[in-house]
């Protein structure tokens, strides 16, 4: 399987390797005005149906193995899944996506560690945060970025149909309390974000995966959130807007990127008009 693109001229859009950093990015941020970050990589040449296939295919069949082969399955599925991530980052020439599959890695490293380790919101078997997890997750948001270039609009309605469905239930029956405070932040990311197709995406993907992983016994949550007086369903189903939240995490990262050398430069303009006086 090739990872080279073969978009020599970058007519994706996405800014070629051996161009700055931050030459030909476009506005974005994770709220409020701009061209959304996605706009441009879901679209990019570097993301193909067959890479996609590779993670969906990886994500399957290494939570299989790290439930039935118990601590040396958990490592060899890590391995794999940071070979397939890591040959893909080295071979994408769109930096601009390089950028937020950084991003997303720090941050999804960073939440693993602070939502099971210190908080206790889930468990997973080994009471660890297997290796494949944080890429996991970027290869999850790898998926979102090609499905956000190819399917409509109303992937946004049926997103907001099956958390506000969801939530009615949940607050009726008082067993996921906790879904029930999510909804209204994910409604809110739909409201005020710039990236809804992407939220909604991700939010609807959360679902099976949750649903496969607490099934196989990856990885289990609580029966109430610690700390809080809110019951917890395994899975929660509308725990996708947590995963949105990691996708604005990454937004809002690439938009700091981007104003800061810009920053920069006005400071030192200044300095060098001040020099020549």
């Amino acid at each position: 399987m090739s990872f080279t693109s073969h978009s020599a001229d970058r007519a994706d859009g996405c800014t070629d390797a051996s161009a700055p950093l931050h030459a030909g990015w476009p506005a974005f941020s994770a709220f409020g005005a701009g061209v959304s970050w996605c706009d441009r990589l879901g679209a990019c040449s570097d993301i193909r149906t067959p890479h996609v296939f590779a993670a969906l295919a990886t994500i399957v069949v290494g939570l299989y193995v790290d439930e039935h082969y118990d601590f040396w399955g958990q490592m060899a599925v890590g391995v794999c899944v940071w070979t397939l991530l890591l040959t893909f980052i080295h071979r994408i020439r769109c930096d601009e996506l390089r950028a937020a599959l950084f991003a997303c890695l720090i941050w999804v490293t960073a939440g693993e560690m602070l939502a099971s380790l210190v908080w206790g919101l889930y468990r997973y078997r080994l009471h660890n945060v297997p290796l494949f997890i944080p890429p996991g997750h970027v290869l999850m948001l790898l998926v979102a970025l090609y499905l956000r270039a190819r399917v409509g609009q109303w992937v946004v309605a049926a997103s907001v149909l099956v958390a506000v469905l969801y939530a009615a239930s949940a607050l009726y029956s008082g067993h996921d309390m906790f879904s029930v405070v999510l909804t209204p932040l994910f409604l809110g990311a739909l409201v005020f974000g710039r990236s809804r197709k992407l939220y909604a995406i991700t939010f609807l993907m959360a679902i099976p995966l949750e649903l496969y992983g607490t099934w196989m016994g990856n990885w289990r949550w609580e029966a109430h959130v610690p700390g809080m007086d809110l019951t917890m369903a395994n899975p929660p189903i509308c725990v996708g807007a947590i995963y949105c939240l990691r996708d604005a995490l990454v937004s809002a990262s690439l938009a700091f990127a981007r104003r800061r050398p810009q920053r920069t430069r006005q400071r030192v303009a200044p300095s060098a008009t001040q020099a020549l006086t």
